[in-house]
């Protein structure tokens, strides 16, 4: 689904929007296609572990990651083009450090296996 909407984003943005430069969002945004869903699944495997404190963090991570990196590459002269990005990175964010989470917790109960 991510690669025909990456190789095929063009026409559809063109037809429904008429408006071509937006193609770029469109394709920064079809990185979320990915990301959100690995991110909420690996996220509620550690609710399923019992751990609400790695579980706020990553909430906390990804917050902090869109309160800072959006408005600093608008600042930089990106502008939507850098919020969106920022907003993507943001959500790239919570799924590493959720995935980092939750490869402790699985290591932990490997360890603690016999």
């Amino acid at each position: 689904m991510f690669l025909a909407g990456f190789i095929l984003a063009e026409p559809p943005t063109s037809l429904l929007i008429n408006r071509l430069e937006m193609t770029s969002l469109v394709r920064i945004t079809l990185i979320l296609v990915l990301v959100y869903p690995l991110s909420t699944a690996v996220g509620h495997a550690l609710l399923g572990f019992g751990d609400m404190k790695g579980y706020a963090m990553i909430d906390v991570v990804h917050q902090a990651f869109r309160a800072l990196l959006s408005p600093l590459l608008i600042a930089l002269g990106f502008g939507v083009t850098g919020a969106v990005a920022g907003y993507v990175v943001a959500f790239a964010a919570r799924f590493a450090v959720s995935l980092t989470l939750l490869y402790g917790r699985y290591r932990r109960i490997k360890d603690a296996i016999p």
